[in-house]
């Protein structure tokens, strides 16, 4: 029921919901004045009320002027200081990306009180007068009734259907989708069973991507795949490939792909054999279902959604006509106000490849489920909050229901290039560029991510690894591509915002992930590009960096050949570059980012031609051949290395500016243990990576220790340097 009339004090209802909240005429934007640098707001409707007036309305219980007073509390606390108010207030020329519905396809309204500025999103229910005039509708409660589903399979249907570029990328090359080895018969629900397909076999299935989060006694074994080819007890199944069953039978497809029960689990060469086809399982799949709001596989994702935390609830008073000039006779809907938390200006926070998708997701936490996501081309996503189909065509949310997403954006689906690539960007091209970006993205979203067995860390990438190296026509190294090794060594561990690691991150649990180089090898979330580098490093744009390494080779031994996207054994980088020993100074990297103190060896020094005396040191640990100190802005990986002393640190790249800097690696004397298994046959010391530092040439000073280091550095020679 609308609110009353009578909960809106007269001026509002005159004014501001008679204009439909500035609906009805031109959309409000913000363009800078050029004299004074602040953003005026154009469009849209305005109007003047005097503080105390509309205090007094918002204390009366005016809905409106409650609302403003709640959504502008710094005004509301300053009308000594402003006795009039002035609102601007219209729809915005294009939505604000708050869900994951495309550009423009909600209706968002900001209002600017006096200085201060907010979006909102409006929408309602269906059978509301105001559904005419807004888009954005009420959540979907019950996710497993039959009409919903029907709905979702009209959309798929059409998708299928009509999208034209969807059916282009999903297309096999073959021209036919071919079929994995095993499926799930859904056809007769008394006799759910697995079947084997015949090589070559054709058809169309659903795939589920879901996390297991528990233990899974009932999964397909060799002892009991004979048995599940007959008939699969349904008391057996979690609830999960429960639900994942009754949508594939609702959706009118026949089968469907689980992995728990498609692939033999205690069977080492069927795992290899299956994950080697895992991109075109999910690649070529009529549908993904997503079970988001799952945490466990037992818990099944057909539940009731969780209503939106609604903030407020106005009447919405539709346009004018010339048959209804009047607000009383115009009709009267109902609309429910969502902040956006976006402010009035567009931002590039999204980049275009990306839509968003919510942090609250279940599948969004674990690390083999972004694969799964992003090889899909049309996903059915049951969230908790709610029903969305993403194919490449667009995102929509079944019933154009409303998400309110978390802080965190993921990555939501790969841009068709990506899919249709049918030859290797060219390098140095726009495309290839975009791709490289996105890979970096991906690895953000996917090092955050948890595993069980942190031994899958590259394996559970594996089949995005596999397109985007087609897609780059590049050669992959444990989470790098060789042709960009160079920028791709210069990853950074995240920290707590304190400059803070966490304890005991980084191989932590002993078991073997990745080179040191790489990384993979760290557990936990990782910028895939110190800020140094700009984009134009990776672009071969190097009229401000100049490389002081060069890439002897990389080879990487993967655990199983027929693999080679996935987990590996060892892998041992050669650079050729020149090498400095340094002995580190006991706690200067409390902070993990700080201007820490390093000293080199005397010899080293005066080489160079510095021949002044170091630092004196009371600490007997520092060897007195240590007397030169040079001051790096330095990063290690670990707290575990905190206490490591003698270290090495090699140059990579030359900053050309007049100031000058220099950007390289920090690092340690490789475990024995490592160097067995990657460097039979190599003479000399191998190295494993501990962190990265830099000089930077806006720093005070610093200009004077890049030229003192980068002297340091010439009186060695360029030697292979070799790290596992």
């Amino acid at each position: 029921m609308p609110p009353l009339r009578r909960s809106i004090c007269a001026f509002a209802w005159e004014g501001v919901l008679t204009a439909g909240f500035g609906f009805w005429h031109d959309p409000l934007q913000e363009t800078r004045n050029n004299s004074d640098g602040n953003w005026q707001p154009s469009g849209g409707y305005e109007y003047t009320d005097s503080s105390a007036m509309w205090l007094k309305c918002a204390r009366s219980e005016c809905l409106w002027c409650g609302f403003l007073a709640k959504h502008f509390p710094r005004m509301a606390r300053e009308c000594e200081d402003s006795p009039l108010l002035t609102v601007r207030i219209g729809r915005k020329p294009q939505s604000t990306p708050m869900s994951d519905q495309p550009m423009g396809e909600y209706d968002d309204l900001t209002i600017v009180l006096n200085k201060d500025a907010m979006t909102f999103r409006l929408y309602t229910s269906a059978d509301d007068p105001a559904a005419a005039w807004i888009k954005g509708r009420t959540r979907i409660p019950h996710v497993n009734d039959t009409q919903v589903l029907a709905l979702a399979k009209t959309c798929v249907e059409e998708c299928a259907r009509d999208h034209e570029h969807c059916q282009a990328v999903t297309r096999h090359p073959s021209g036919f989708t071919p079929l994995p080895t095993r499926l799930i018969d859904c056809s007769d629900p008394r006799c759910i069973r697995l079947i084997k397909t015949d090589p070559g076999a054709r058809g169309t299935y659903i795939a589920l991507s879901y996390v297991w989060g528990e233990d899974q006694p009932n999964r397909t074994t060799r002892a009991n795949i004979s048995a599940y080819m007959v008939r699969i007890d349904p008391s057996l199944l979690p609830q999960t490939i429960h639900d994942a069953i009754r949508v594939t039978q609702a959706l009118g497809i026949r089968l469907l792909w689980a992995d728990s029960l498609c692939i033999i689990q205690d069977s080492p060469e069927d795992k290899h054999r299956e994950l080697a086809y895992m991109l075109n399982v999910y690649r070529y799949a009529y549908l993904t279902i997503d079970a988001a709001s799952a945490a466990c596989a037992s818990e099944g994702f057909l539940h009731n959604q969780r209503p939106l935390n609604t903030q407020a609830m106005l009447p919405f008073i539709g346009p004018p006509d010339r048959a209804a000039p009047s607000a009383a006779l115009r009709e009267i809907g109902n609309v429910y106000v969502l902040p956006c938390d976006s402010v009035l200006r567009q931002t590039s926070d999204v980049e275009t490849h990306s839509e968003i998708l919510s942090c609250a997701s279940q599948t969004g936490r674990r690390a083999w489920c972004l694969q799964e996501t992003l090889m899909s081309t049309r996903i059915l996503v049951f969230s908790s909050e709610t029903l969305q189909l993403r194919c490449q065509s667009t995102i929509q949310n079944i019933g154009g229901a409303l998400h309110r997403t978390s802080g965190h954006w993921d990555l939501a689906r790969l841009p068709s290039t990506i899919f249709d690539a049918v030859q290797p960007a060219s390098r140095g091209s726009e495309e290839w560029w975009a791709v490289h970006r996105i890979w970096e993205n991906i690895v953000r979203d996917y090092s955050r991510r948890l595993l069980s067995h942190s031994s899958d860390k590259l394996a559970a990438c594996a089949g995005l690894a596999e397109m985007f190296a087609h897609a780059l026509g590049a050669t992959y190294a444990a989470g790098l591509w060789h042709d960009t090794l160079l920028v791709n060594l210069f990853w950074q561990p995240c920290d707590d915002g304190a400059g803070r690691l966490p304890p005991a991150s980084y191989r932590h649990d002993g078991q073997y992930r990745a080179p040191s180089w790489s990384w993979a090898s760290f557990e936990g979330e990782v910028m895939p590009r110190v800020s140094s580098l700009p984009d134009s490093v990776l672009r071969d744009e190097l009229t401000e960096f100049q490389a002081m390494a060069e890439l002897v080779e990389c080879v990487v031994a993967p655990q199983d050949e027929n693999l080679p996207f996935g987990a590996v054994v060892h892998g041992l980088l050669t650079l050729r570059t020149r090498i400095l020993k340094v002995q580190s100074i006991v706690g200067s990297h409390a902070h993990r980012a700080s201007l820490a103190q390093y000293l080199v060896p005397a010899e080293t020094a005066q080489d160079a031609g510095h021949n002044e005396p170091g630092l004196h040191h009371s600490n007997d640990t520092v060897p007195s051949t240590f007397s030169k100190p040079i001051y790096l802005w330095s990063r290690l990986d670990s707290d575990e290395d905190d206490t490591v002393q003698d270290l090495w640190i090699v140059p990579i790249w030359r900053i050309c500016k007049a100031n000058g800097g220099i950007l390289g690696l920090v690092l340690g004397e490789a475990e024995p243990n490592t160097v067995r298994i990657a460097s039979e046959g190599v003479v000399g010391r191998i190295y494993r990576r501990v962190g990265h530092w830099a000089i930077d040439p806006d720093e005070k000073r610093r200009d004077t220790y890049a030229w003192e280091l980068e002297e340091m550095f010439k009186a060695n020679q360029a030697v292979d340097v070799r790290i596992v």
